[in-house]
């Protein structure tokens, strides 16, 4: 009986174990957009269209299932750093090239953010894409997490926020790594 077959399985379970431990930490979720929600228009002047106000809470949809529970807009469009609380938000296009968000409670404005075309925003497909951010994070590891808004509008003429997210790092020593899209509705106020 020849011990070259055993010997081979013993020294494959090191790299067998290894290869599962690093592809444990992995995972991703893009969910479709939700079918129950009005159609998105996705059209060259997308930003005049959003020019408005939307209600800071609203609708998200995290999973293909239909998860759905209430969220609000500063986490997509400011992510960690939320304001105290936000009743409502402003889309102003000053200039051509410039889009500002007013984040307002009681029409006092909290916080506001400036984007410029070309720079910190861009037209992808009838979208608009906001200059993504993201931060270092983590207690019992390392982890960079990004996420990237894109905006619309639905036939309605509510707010889509289509955010995509991205995190990899090392919890303890696994790496870990996920993906994921997330959208959410916000209704237009004018």
């Amino acid at each position: 009986m020849s011990r070259r077959p055993i010997v081979r399985a013993i020294l494959a379970l090191p790299m067998t174990s290894l290869l599962l431990l690093f592809s444990v930490g992995c995972h991703t979720v893009h969910p479709s957009y939700p079918s129950t929600w009005p159609k998105v228009t996705e059209v060259r002047d997308i930003e005049n269209l959003l020019v408005g106000s939307y209600s800071c809470s609203g609708e998200i949809i995290t999973t293909d299932t239909g998860l759905w529970t209430k969220t609000s807009i500063t986490g997509f469009l400011i992510g960690g750093k939320n304001p105290p609380f936000c009743e409502h938000i402003e889309i102003l296009r000053p200039e051509p090239s410039t889009l500002v968000i007013r984040f307002l409670n009681s029409d006092t404005e909290i916080t506001k953010k400036t984007y410029q075309k070309d720079s910190s925003y861009h037209i992808r497909q009838g979208w608009v894409e906001l200059s993504g951010y993201g931060e270092w994070v983590g207690e019992m590891g390392v982890a960079h997490e990004s996420q990237t808004p894109l905006l619309s509008q639905d036939s309605e003429k509510n707010l889509i926020i289509k955010q995509k997210i991205s995190m990899a790092g090392l919890l303890i020593i696994v790496p870990v790594g996920t993906s994921g899209t997330e959208w959410g509705k916000f209704e237009r106020l004018n």
